[in-house]
């Protein structure tokens, strides 16, 4: 008896095929392959090698072996974002790892210390890079970088000052970086951009950004107090 691969079986699968081609002897013959199957082609094997015992109507027995492949698709390995970083110098970011191919169980490098797995979490601003090896030894990287929103800052410039015993002083902020819009909020309780009801002394207004990110910033009012006379 000999055998002959039909398919390879696919990654991690006993489904491999194979048939076994008979001889001499006298038919009918019985076939046993050592995964238990009883035809004449088997349709379940497991990589490696396989064996099958023939015996024909007078009892005679006759083995043969064949080495079933594994057909290991291309490993290939590719990052994608799950979560940004809202503010400038948070570690809000993560990261999904995506595998193709290759066979399991997967092992994991990544280029910066204490990160594992496929899923990591709580990543700051960088480049980050991963190297898979599979259980076949071949291995892929992939790698992605993770980008901060510019820091939000602002400044407060005076536009006029405060008539003399009145809270009427103006004053304007500007901003720089962040996620527009921005909302604003003045010691006095204006939201605008430009405050017009400002006592005279330090006043302080909060900025937020879309991202909930905040800045502060002060200014000096000061009040036109009118020659005596």
């Amino acid at each position: 008896a000999s055998a002959i691969a039909v398919t390879p079986a696919s990654t991690g699968n006993s489904d491999g095929k194979a048939t076994v081609q008979v001889s001499g002897g006298n038919a009918p013959y019985s076939y046993l392959w050592d995964n238990g199957e009883t035809a004449q082609q088997a349709e379940r094997l497991a990589p490696g090698t396989r064996t099958v015992t023939v015996k024909d109507a007078n009892g005679c027995s006759a083995t043969a072996q064949i080495n079933i492949t594994e057909n290991i698709l291309p490993l290939t390995a590719a990052l994608s974002q799950t979560a940004n970083i809202a503010c400038s110098g948070d570690k809000t970011a993560a990261l999904e790892l995506r595998i193709g191919g290759g066979k399991g169980p997967f092992q994991f490098k990544w280029n910066q210390a204490g990160l594992s797995g496929e899923k990591p979490v709580g990543l700051a601003a960088g480049n980050y890079v991963v190297t898979v090896t599979d259980a076949a030894g071949a291995s892929a990287s992939a790698n992605i970088e993770v980008k901060s929103p510019a820091a939000l800052s602002a400044s407060a410039i005076a536009v006029t000052p405060a008539s003399t015993g009145n809270s009427d002083g103006k004053a304007a902020v500007q901003i720089a970086g962040g996620n527009a819009p921005y909302s604003y909020l003045w010691d006095n309780g204006e939201t605008a951009q430009q405050a017009e009801r400002l006592a005279p002394g330090t006043r302080t207004v909060t900025i937020k950004d879309a991202n909930g990110c905040s800045a502060t910033a002060q200014i000096n009012i000061t009040e036109n107090i009118l020659p005596l006379t």
